[in-house]
């Protein structure tokens, strides 16, 4: 019998009133609305939610006492107990068992709760180093101009550089996809770095014509790189310390419980190995 039918049951045999079945249902009502998150529901939820509906059913029977005397005459009847002294050490009980296990609940959400926002915090940080790989992906395009204006004849250097600038994005944007995905990260890392020497390549192209080395717009196209590159240094950096701390988290007891129960994965890492532990680093010099 779910709680709806109980609150009809005992306001049909007068044990409780109007305003105190309202208030149930109402009360009932809203712990069937509570929002789970649609991006990671906490397993436990549906227990959780049954315990505290229990407790307010409880809780508003026995504050029922004063105003409904006749549901202190046969509450023994409610729960088919046979005696009110009974029934008083079952509510006891329950209460106890709720406080015991309440802590117990406090925590599994204290973990899930932190579990998500270091997950979180991981996915922030890979934004910022895709944001910087797009921005660097959007000055090439007008590099590729400015070179083409002084040196259009270097047709093999600018068409190798768009096909490289291509091939970066399209691996970055799959690393979106499954930050878990260790080739995936792995893939991008190595396209990222052939952009960065295609657009070195480029650069030394410049070299040769003086004029555009000494044009305005080659001369702010080199500072918007620089800086660029620095920032995607860094990105890189901080996004490697966030997913340490995320899979660090997801492996220590206890965190490791709710890391299963809730499928948090493993997230991979910007690897140092065949040096891609830089992000394709453009020389201007």
């Amino acid at each position: 019998m779910n709680f709806e039918e109980r609150i009809r049951r005992l306001q049909a045999q007068g044990k409780l009133t109007s305003s105190q079945a309202a208030a149930m249902s109402e009360s009932v009502a809203g712990i069937n609305a509570l929002p789970v998150s649609a991006r990671r529901p906490l397993p436990a939820a549906k227990i959780m939610i049954a315990l505290a509906a229990a407790l307010i059913l409880v809780l508003l029977i026995t504050a029922g006492h004063g105003s409904a005397p006749a549901a202190v005459q046969h509450v023994d009847e409610i729960m088919n107990t046979g005696e009110v002294g009974v029934m008083n050490k079952s509510m006891m009980t329950g209460l106890s068992i709720f406080i015991i296990v309440a802590p117990l609940i406090f925590l599994v959400m204290t973990l899930y709760n932190g579990l998500v926002a270091k997950e979180e915090t991981v996915l922030s940080s890979w934004a910022q180093v895709e944001s910087n790989y797009q921005r660097r992906a959007d000055l090439v395009p007008n590099l590729i101009a400015t070179v083409k204006a002084f040196a259009d004849h270097e047709t093999d250097v600018m068409t190798a550089v768009t096909k490289a600038r291509a091939d970066a994005v399209a691996a970055t944007a799959a690393v979106g996809k499954d930050l878990g995905d260790e080739n995936a990260l792995k893939a991008a890392a190595q396209a990222q770095k052939a952009l960065g020497q295609s657009m070195s390549r480029l650069m030394a192209v410049a070299e040769n014509y003086p004029q555009l080395r000494s044009s305005d717009n080659f001369l702010a196209l080199q500072d918007q790189l620089e800086g660029t590159e620095n920032r995607i240094n860094v990105a890189r950096i901080v996004f490697n310390e966030s997913v340490n701390d995320y899979n660090s988290a997801i492996r220590k007891m206890p965190g490791a419980l709710i890391a299963g129960m809730a499928h948090f994965q493993r997230k991979a890492y910007f690897e140092s190995d065949e040096g891609a532990d830089k992000a394709g680093s453009v020389s201007f010099n």
